[in-house]
C-alpha cells in the first residue's frame, strides 16, 4: 500500500502520455537491437565477405581453364639474313642474302588448362580461410552482445529514472498542496510570511526537480531508442519497472571460458600458428599441370574463313618446384611467428588471471550491492515517512517550515542514494553476464 500513492500519481500523470507511445519491455526492445543495429549488420557483411574469400581460396585448386586468340597483321615482313655462302658455297665470305620470311596475316586460336597438384601453402590456406568464418562468427557474437549490453544498460537506467520521476511528481504534489493551505493560514494571521516563503522556496524546488526528472527521463529513453537504432521520430515507453527488473536479478553462473574477450585473444593465437605453418609449408616443393591445345592459320590474304589449313598445336607439361635457398629468410620469419606466439600465450594467461581477479570482485560488488540496497530502500521508506509525517504536523500547525526543507533536503538525498544502489546491482549483474558471455544466448 505505500507505493500505491506513487503510481496512482503516476498513472493520473502519464495516462495520455503513454496513450500516443507503444509500450516495449526488454525482451522485445533487445530482439529489436539485434535485428536492426548498423554494427550487428556490418559484421554479418564482413561474415558474408569472408564467405567469399573461402571460395576465392578453393578456386586456386580447381582447374584454371582460358581460352585465348590473337591475330597479326605485318605492315612490314620481318627481314631474315642469312651468310650467302648457305646457297653458294663460292660466294664471298662477307656478302649476305635479306629476304623477308613469314606472312602478311597469321592468327592463333588456343585452349589452356592449368591445375595446381600441390602446394603446401594453399593447403594451409584453405584451412585458414575456414578459420576466418569461425572468427568472424565470434566477431559478430561480440557484436551483438555490445548491443545488448547497451540496450539493457539504457532500458535500466529508464526504469530507475520513471520510478524516481513518479516519486518527484508525487512529492511536488503534495509540497504545492502544502504550501496552498499554508497561503489560507497567513490569510488568518495563524504563521508568518517567512514561514510562508520559506514552503514556496522548497515548493518551487520540488517543481525544479520534478520538471527536469521528466527532462532526464526523455533523455534516457533517446538513449534506450540509440542503443536499439529505433527511428528517432517514433515515440516509445518503457513497460517494465524497476521492481520486475530486479527481481530477474539473481546472480549468474557460469564459466571464464565462454568469455568472448578470451576466445578472441585464443584466436589470435591461432591466427601466428597459422602464420607458423604458411612459413613452413613454404619450403615444400610445389607441382602443377598444364595443358594446351591451339590452331595457327598464316596467310597472304585475307582469307581465314577459306577452305586452308589451320595446323594444330598440343602441349601438356608438368611443373615442380623446390625451394633450395632463401638466404635464412624463411626461416626468420618461422622463428618471429613463433616468438609471437609465445607472445601470445602470455597475454592470453594474463587476461585468463586479470579475468579470475574481475569475476571475485564482481562476485563480491554483487553481494555488496544488493546490502546496499535493502539499506537504501529502508532508509528511503523512512525518510519518505518522516517528511510526509512532518508535512501533516504542518498542516496542523506543530511543525515549522525550515525542519521540513531540512526533512525534504533529507528525503531526496535519501532517493538518490536509492536510485544509485539500484544501479548497482543491475550494472554489477550486467558486467557479471558479459563476463561469462551470457547476456545474448540465442537458444533462450
Amino acid at each position: 500500500m505505500k507505493h500505491f500513492f506513487l503510481i496512482l500519481t503516476f498513472f493520473i500523470s502519464f495516462s495520455n502520455y503513454s496513450q500516443e507511445n507503444e509500450t516495449i519491455d526488454l525482451k522485445s526492445a533487445i530482439e529489436f537491437g539485434l535485428e536492426n543495429h548498423l554494427n550487428i549488420k556490418k559484421t554479418i557483411l564482413e561474415l558474408d565477405k569472408v564467405k567469399e574469400q573461402k571460395k576465392e581460396t578453393q578456386g586456386i585448386g580447381l582447374p584454371q581453364i582460358n581460352a585465348e586468340g590473337s591475330f597479326n597483321h605485318f605492315l612490314n615482313l620481318p627481314v631474315q639474313v642469312l651468310s650467302a655462302s648457305f646457297f653458294n658455297p663460292f660466294a664471298p665470305e662477307d656478302e649476305i642474302i635479306a629476304f623477308r620470311a613469314g606472312t602478311k596475316f597469321n592468327t592463333n586460336a588456343a585452349l589452356q588448362i592449368n591445375q595446381l597438384l600441390f602446394n603446401g601453402s594453399y593447403i594451409v590456406g584453405l584451412d585458414f580461410s575456414k578459420f576466418l568464418i569461425e572468427m568472424q562468427q565470434d566477431f559478430i557474437e561480440q557484436s551483438k552482445e555490445e548491443v545488448v549490453y547497451q540496450i539493457k544498460l539504457a532500458y535500466q537506467s529508464s526504469a530507475i529514472i520513471k520510478e524516481n520521476l513518479v516519486f518527484l511528481d508525487s512529492i511536488s504534489k503534495m509540497t504545492k498542496k502544502t504550501f496552498e493551505q499554508q497561503k489560507e493560514l497567513l490569510e488568518l494571521g495563524l504563521i508568518t510570511q517567512e514561514e510562508l516563503d520559506q514552503l514556496e522556496f522548497l515548493f518551487i524546488n520540488a517543481e525544479k526537480n520534478h520538471k527536469s526528472s521528466i527532462i532526464q527521463y526523455k533523455n534516457s529513453i533517446l538513449a534506450l531508442k540509440i542503443a536499439m537504432q529505433y527511428p528517432l521520430e517514433k515515440s516509445i515507453e518503457i513497460s517494465e519497472n524497476i521492481n520486475s527488473l530486479i527481481k530477474k536479478n539473481a546472480l549468474p553462473k557460469g564459466s571464464l571460458e565462454d568469455n568472448l574477450n578470451l576466445r578472441l585473444l585464443k584466436n589470435q593465437e591461432t591466427l601466428t600458428s597459422y602464420d607458423i605453418k604458411n612459413n613452413q609449408a613454404s619450403k615444400l616443393p610445389s607441382f602443377s599441370a598444364s595443358f594446351q591445345h591451339a590452331y595457327n592459320a598464316y596467310r597472304n590474304d585475307f582469307d581465314f574463313f577459306a577452305d586452308k589449313p589451320w595446323y594444330p598445336q598440343t602441349i601438356w607439361s608438368v611443373k615442380m618446384g623446390i625451394p633450395i635457398y632463401s638466404g635464412g629468410q624463411k626461416n626468420a620469419k618461422i622463428q618471429q611467428a613463433k616468438i609471437k606466439l609465445l607472445k601470445n600465450k602470455n597475454e592470453t594467461e594474463m587476461l585468463e588471471y586479470n579475468l579470475k581477479a574481475q569475476e571475485i570482485l564482481l562476485k563480491r560488488d554483487y553481494q555488496n550491492s544488493l546490502l546496499q540496497l535493502e539499506l537504501q530502500s529502508k532508509n528511503i521508506s523512512l525518510a519518505e515517512k518522516i517528511y510526509k509525517n512532518a508535512i501533516i504536523k504542518k498542516e496542523i500547525g506543530k511543525e515549522n517550515s525550515i525542519t521540513i526543507t531540512q526533512l525534504y533536503n533529507q528525503l531526496i538525498g535519501a532517493k538518490a542514494a536509492h536510485n544509485i544502489a539500484y544501479m548497482d546491482v543491475l550494472k554489477t549483474k550486467l558486467n557479471i553476464e558479459k563476463l561469462y558471455n551470457q547476456l545474448y544466448n540465442p537458444s533462450k
